[in-house]
């Protein structure tokens, strides 16, 4: 299978995205299988059916959900920035979200490492 200009062998896996609620922070991409290819699926909503019974592991996928969101969010928002501000109007609460926090190009670049951060988004003990 080859997805985003990689290819994916066997115990790969993609669209672990799904995990976040907002549609336009998930990634679209062209997905390929160049052969015969097995696959085993869940979708988004069966997925939340089935974490309420494992109440510890529906804690990290939501904490994996937050900070995959975070880095998404941040990332097209200094994308927009660069491009001259200009968004799909879809886009508006997150410019008026971290727009909030960055007002130069400095601190955009601030903002898109501080999502990045490896403390943010690793379990502590």
């Amino acid at each position: 299978v080859a997805r985003g200009g990689k290819l994916l062998v066997t115990w790969n896996s993609w669209g672990s995205d799904c995990i976040v609620a907002l549609a336009v922070l998930r990634q679209k991409q062209i997905t390929v299988s160049l052969n015969y290819t097995s696959l085993v699926c869940i979708s988004r909503g069966g997925l939340g059916e089935i974490l309420p019974d494992f109440p510890d592991r529906l804690r990290i996928v939501r904490k994996a959900a937050v900070c995959m969101a975070l880095r998404r969010a941040t990332i097209l928002f200094v994308r927009e920035k660069k491009d001259g501000g200009l968004h799909p109007p879809e886009h508006d609460f997150l410019h008026h979200l971290l727009g909030s926090l960055a007002q130069t190009p400095r601190e955009w670049e601030e903002v898109s490492l501080a999502s990045n951060a490896e403390e943010l988004c690793t379990e502590r003990s």
